[in-house]
This record gives C-alpha cells, sequence and structure tokens, in this order.
C-alpha cells in the first residue's frame, strides 16, 4: 500500500503539470498574436517603447502626443530592443513577459532543488505559480511589467540563497534590474541585504553595493535627463493617490486564497505542526494558539459581510487562516531564538514573505491597483509551498501540491479569455476607418491601434488620469489637453463607451454610426472594459 501511494504521490505532479500547461498553452496561443489590446494598458506600454525606438524621451511634462505611466523605463526598453528585428507591437512583447514568467517558475525549481526537493514537488510547485495565471488578472501574457519584474526579483532571491561572493553581486544587480521594471522592488533590497550581512558581512555589503550604486546611478542619470520629472513620475504622482484599505485587509489575503487555496492551507498546518513538534518552552500553545487565531481570522474576514467582488469566500478563507497563523508562529519562533539560533534561509524566506504580503496589501489599497500587484505575493507563496511540502512525505507532497495545480487549471477559464473572430473583426473595422483620416488620432483607450493605419501611437488616458488627483504635483498641468481638445489639435478621435473628460463631446462630433456595438467585440479580456467605439471629428 505505501508503495503504492508512494507512486501516485510521485506520479501526480507530473500528470497535473502537464494539464496545467496544456490548458494555458491552448489559451496563450490564441492571445499572443492578437493584434488589438487584451488588457486596455498594453497599447500604452507599446507606446512607450515606440517613442525608445525612436530616440524620443518618456519622462517629460503633459502635451498632446504622450503622457507617460508611473512605471520606471526598464521594461519598455527590453521590449524595444527585442522588438528591433521585427519592430515594436504586441507578440514580441507578450513573448519577452511569458518567457520571463517561465523564468521567475525556473527560480522556484531552483530553490527547492537547493533544498533537496524532490524533482516533482519543485517543478510542480513552480507550476503553482503559473497556475495563478488568472487570479493575477490574467498578465503573465501581456505587454506589462510584471513578469519581467517578478523574474528578475525571484531570481535576486534565489542567488541570495546561493552561498558565494559572486552570487551576491548577481542577486544585487537582478534586484537592481528589477527595480526598473517595477520600482517597488526596491522594498525587498531591506530583507535581502539584512539576510546577507546576518550570514556573512562582506557578502552583505557587496549585495547592497552591487544593488543601490547602480540603480541610484541611473535614477540620477534619468533624473538630469528629464529636468527633474522622472522622480515626479515615480514618486510624487502615485502619493497624490486615494487608496481603499479594505483591499489591504481583508482583501488582500482573501485573494491570496483564493488564487492559492490548498497552498495556503498546507502551510499553515504544517507550519503549525512544525512549530509544535520544534517548541520547547510552549508545545500546546504552539498548536493551540495559531489555530486559534487562523480560524479566527478566516471566519471573522469571510462572514463580516465586507464587499470584497469577484471573491469566493469559501476558497479566500484559508489565505487569511495562513496569515493568521504565519504571524502567530513567527512570534513564537522568534522568542525561542535564544534556545535555538534560526538558520540563515529561514531569516531570508520569513523577510520575504512579511515584506511580499504587505507590499502587495498596500499596492492593491492604492487607487487603481488590479490583481497584478499580486504577482511577486504568489510567487513568494508558491516558493514556501515547495518549501514547506519538502519537509512532508513524498506522497502526501505529491498529493497536495497537485490538489492545488487541479484548482488551478479548473478556475482558468481559458475560453473568456481568449480574443474572438468579433474582436478581431472589430479592431480591423477600426484601422480600415482610420486609414484615409489625417493624423495624429487621438485614441486615448486603445493608443497602439492608430499605428496599423499608419498613424502614430495616440496619448494614453492612464498616464493622464494618474495625474489627475486633487494636490497632485502635475494636476494644472492637464490643461494643456484641455486646450488641445478645444484647438482640435486632433484632425480625429475614437470615443469610447466610457468618456475621456477632458471636453472631447463638447468639441468633436460623432461620425457616422459607431464602429462598434455595444455587445462584447474588443472589450479588453481583463482589467477595465473601457474600448474604443465612435470616430469622432472637429465640430
Amino acid at each position: 500500500m505505501r508503495g503504492i501511494l508512494r507512486r501516485v504521490g510521485e506520479a501526480l505532479p507530473w500528470v497535473l503539470v502537464v494539464v496545467l500547461l496544456a490548458l494555458l498553452g491552448r489559451t496563450w496561443a490564441a492571445r499572443l498574436p492578437y493584434p488589438y489590446d487584451l488588457e486596455w494598458m498594453e497599447g500604452g506600454m507599446l507606446a512607450h517603447a515606440w517613442r525608445l525606438s525612436r530616440g524620443e524621451p518618456l519622462y517629460l511634462p503633459p502635451n498632446p502626443d504622450f503622457v507617460p505611466y508611473i512605471y520606471p523605463p526598464g521594461y519598455s526598453s527590453l521590449v524595444a530592443f527585442f522588438s528591433l528585428p521585427v519592430g515594436v507591437g504586441p507578440l514580441p512583447a507578450r513573448l519577452l513577459t511569458l518567457l520571463a514568467v517561465f523564468a521567475a517558475a525556473a527560480a522556484i525549481v531552483y530553490i527547492l532543488r537547493l533544498r533537496r526537493v524532490a524533482w516533482g514537488v519543485a517543478v510542480a510547485s513552480g507550476a503553482t505559480f503559473i497556475g495563478t495565471y488568472r487570479a493575477a488578472g490574467a498578465f503573465y501574457d501581456l505587454a506589462r511589467p510584471d513578469g519581467m519584474y517578478v523574474a528578475l526579483l525571484g531570481w535576486s532571491v534565489a542567488l541570495a540563497l546561493t552561498p558565494g561572493r559572486g552570487t551576491a553581486v548577481a542577486s544585487g544587480l537582478l534586484l537592481a534590474a528589477s527595480f526598473f521594471m517595477k520600482h517597488n522592488a526596491a522594498i525587498f533590497g531591506f530583507p535581502l541585504a539584512l539576510a546577507l550581512l546576518l550570514r556573512n558581512g562582506r557578502d552583505g555589503v557587496a549585495f547592497v553595493a552591487a544593488s543601490a550604486l547602480p540603480a541610484l546611478a541611473l535614477v540620477g542619470l534619468f533624473q538630469w535627463r528629464s529636468s527633474g520629472v522622472f522622480l515626479t513620475y515615480l514618486v510624487d504622482v502615485p502619493q497624490s493617490h486615494p487608496s481603499a484599505w479594505w483591499r489591504f485587509y481583508p482583501g488582500t489575503p482573501l485573494e491570496l486564497g483564493n488564487a492559492l487555496p490548498v497552498a495556503c492551507a498546507s502551510i499553515g498546518v504544517l507550519a503549525v505542526w512544525h512549530q509544535a513538534r520544534l517548541g520547547t518552552w510552549s508545545r500546546p500553545l504552539s498548536a493551540i494558539v495559531p489555530v486559534a487565531v487562523g480560524v479566527v481570522a478566516g471566519w471573522w474576514a469571510t462572514r463580516a459581510g465586507f464587499p470584497i467582488p469577484e471573491i469566493r469566500h469559501f476558497a479566500g478563507g484559508p489565505g487569511v487562516f495562513v496569515v493568521g497563523v504565519l504571524a502567530v508562529v513567527a512570534a513564537m519562533r522568534l522568542a525561542e531564538t535564544r534556545r535555538r539560533a534560526l538558520a540563515y534561509d529561514q531569516v531570508l524566506l520569513g523577510a520575504i514573505v512579511v515584506t511580499a504580503l504587505l507590499l502587495a496589501g498596500r499596492m492593491r489599497a492604492h487607487n487603481g491597483g488590479y490583481v497584478n500587484v499580486h504577482t511577486h505575493m504568489f510567487w513568494v507563496f508558491s516558493l514556501l509551498f515547495g518549501w514547506m511540502l519538502g519537509h512532508t512525505p513524498k506522497w502526501l507532497a505529491g498529493v497536495l501540491v497537485a490538489s492545488q495545480l487541479t484548482w488551478a487549471a479548473a478556475t482558468t477559464h481559458g475560453r473568456q479569455l481568449r480574443p474572438t473572430a468579433a474582436d478581431r473583426n472589430a479592431g480591423d473595422r477600426m484601422v480600415e476607418a482610420l486609414r484615409d483620416k489625417e493624423g495624429p488620432v487621438l485614441a486615448p483607450f486603445a493608443a497602439w491601434l492608430p499605428t496599423y493605419a499608419g498613424h502614430p501611437p495616440s496619448l494614453h488616458y492612464m498616464g493622464v488620469w494618474d495625474l489627475d488627483y486633487k494636490g497632485g504635483p502635475m494636476v494644472d498641468e492637464l490643461d494643456v489637453l484641455r486646450r488641445a481638445v478645444r484647438e482640435h489639435h486632433w484632425p480625429t478621435a475614437l470615443d469610447a463607451d466610457q468618456p475621456f473628460p477632458y471636453g472631447l463631446r463638447e468639441h468633436y462630433r460623432e461620425q457616422g454610426k459607431p464602429l462598434v456595438s455595444d455587445g462584447p467585440a474588443l472589450r479588453p479580456k481583463t482589467g477595465w472594459g473601457a474600448r474604443p467605439q465612435q470616430l469622432m471629428v472637429p465640430r
């Protein structure tokens, strides 16, 4: 019987990895070559790469042709470089992101194999991260920086766990590179530096120098070349945005549990079991207190009537459970450090888990923070899942990780994410309608679409929206857009089913019938659902 259980447990992870990747592969094959936006900010991201490919600056005051996103230039620079053979477009940008996501999963496998976790469990833990595709907003194959950000961050963590001065330097350089994909990565420098300094002072200093010096040098360069507005966009603008704190708690733990219910429940139970086994001063409390805290927190968050949209509370409960359990267990382990020193890798992993949770919650609470901000949190908990399974019998580890992959496969719903012939036909109609129009074209909800008709990419509304908050550092400079609308700067505009609130409908009129009906055609498959609909010309 034990032999059968062992063989089943070892085979199940491989079977479920193949099933999950086959399901996702079908979705990716339909999405990668699709020429129009799968998510409404994709076109604006391509416009950033297009400008860099032509040697044009990104960070400049708002103007009618371009307003940058509040992202560093790393991802758009990579897209511009890797698009050189074929030109900037959705396909190379999406491929770059998808390859980066697989690289992030490979970092999980690498770390777990360092700890001698079985190959099947290690690979399935990497696939567990890939399986959070839908829970992260289906951003793992988009022209967005999230995949590259977590890949570089993941390998920075992996090399920090690998002994050696050279790996510490490489870890620092990768963290600096991750910072230029999404500057939130900087916060991970603190737990990484602390852990490396505890392991070996010289390694820690090498890491700090390798991560901080290139980042500071490039930030200084960009700040100088942009006449001081680079940090205005990256730091001052986000600080003017409001926050929705219910998305921090219980929202973020619930969304974690909804993505990784089996993983979270397993981590919580295994953490309690290990603490009860290792505890020296309070064995009963080591088991009872974490369970009680986790259960009460999970019940309260899922039953107290919080207005969490699109979250299945039953699945989300394990996320709140594991957060409560980990908090109590960590406190107990720290209280026992005088009797039992914590290992370096435990310190680093614990600090990374805490940082990932707090950062994901804060970014989610930020006004406009979508579930893609959880990408690094999903990576960390997929790693923690495999890490904990390394201490369990192989057959049980195989069953648990296969169960998590089954959940991922069952909740992917790839059909909803794949573009249809109606989507493509609607986009083609818009392109044909723009071919004989004068440029430039204002398409604030589909910035890349005008390029298919021979026009430059459009200003994107997201860049403008981020600036338009009371007390923001550039809110007064948006008058340049209102003036451009009044003076008919754009001979042609594409109005959307949601307004561009700078006088467009006052100073432009509809030309002909809507190019897209009120149905689902051309609507983005994830994120905000705005899409262009009506051709407009000056009054």
